[in-house]
C-alpha cells in the first residue's frame, strides 16, 4: 500500500529559547510528518519565526496547528501547500486567522 504524502510549507511563531525548534519538530514528527527544510528568522528577543517545507502524509496543516498551541509549540501563521514540479512549481497560501 502506497502512502500519499502532501508537501507544505509553514511559517511559525516560536518562543526563542533553548528548545523550541526541537520542541516543534517533534510535535510535526508526531503528527506523522517530516521536515524537510527550515529556514530561521529571528523576531525579536522573545520570539523567532520559522519557516519550514514538511511532507505531511496523516494530518493536515489545520490539525497541526491546533497540536501546536495544545502542545505550547508555536503558532502556525501561515501554509502553503506546494505542488508540480521543479520547473513547474504552484503554491497556494492560506493564512491562518489568529485564535
Amino acid at each position: 500500500m502506497r502512502v500519499v504524502t502532501t508537501r507544505f510549507r509553514l511559517r511559525v511563531e516560536l518562543p526563542d529559547r533553548p528548545g523550541a525548534l526541537a520542541h516543534l519538530t517533534s510535535v510535526i514528527a508526531g503528527e506523522g510528518g517530516s521536515v524537510l527544510s527550515v529556514d530561521i528568522h529571528d523576531l525579536d528577543a522573545d520570539h523567532a519565526v520559522d519557516e519550514l517545507v514538511v511532507s505531511l502524509s496523516e494530518t493536515s496543516p489545520d490539525r497541526l496547528a491546533a497540536r501546536l498551541v495544545e502542545t505550547g509549540a508555536g503558532e502556525l501563521q501561515w501554509w502553503r501547500l506546494e505542488t508540480g514540479t521543479a520547473d513547474n512549481k504552484e503554491s497556494y497560501q492560506i493564512t491562518v486567522p489568529r485564535m
